[in-house]
């Protein structure tokens, strides 16, 4: 009886583990609907171009994550006083491709060319 107590409670104790993908990068991206509304902190290399920025990694080639200033840290910049997203877009302009960590939040867009953004918070270029 007690090898089937002990049994029950590592099966109990391994199932509380939450699953944390190997590039979490390339999870969201494949499903970015089960990232909504959750704070995250992303690798990978950042670009910006005319219109967007993008968020990509090597482990899932041809495959971006668009990234985007929040509405608050838009007006904050016309004011000339950056947030650490405004600072982080500073920098992303003035650079090509750069390796990046952003943190920030999933959102849904609505009539946007992309379903998904990550709305960033702050980021650090290495």
């Amino acid at each position: 009886m007690k090898r089937f107590l002990l049994l029950v409670v590592g099966l109990g104790i391994s199932g509380c583990t939450p699953h944390v993908p190997a590039n979490l990068l390339c999870a969201v991206i494949t499903d970015p609907s089960r990232y909504v509304g959750k704070r995250i902190t992303l690798d990978g290399v950042a670009q910006m171009y005319q219109h967007s920025s993008t968020l990509r990694n090597e482990a899932c080639p041809g495959q971006v994550l668009f990234l985007d200033m929040s509405k608050d840290d838009s007006s904050s910049a016309a004011t000339g006083v950056l947030t650490p997203s405004g600072t982080f877009f500073t920098g992303l302009a003035m650079r090509r491709a750069s390796s990046v960590t952003v943190t920030g939040s999933v959102v849904r867009t609505l009539g946007e060319p992309t379903p998904y953004v990550l709305v960033v918070e702050s980021g650090n270029f290495k």
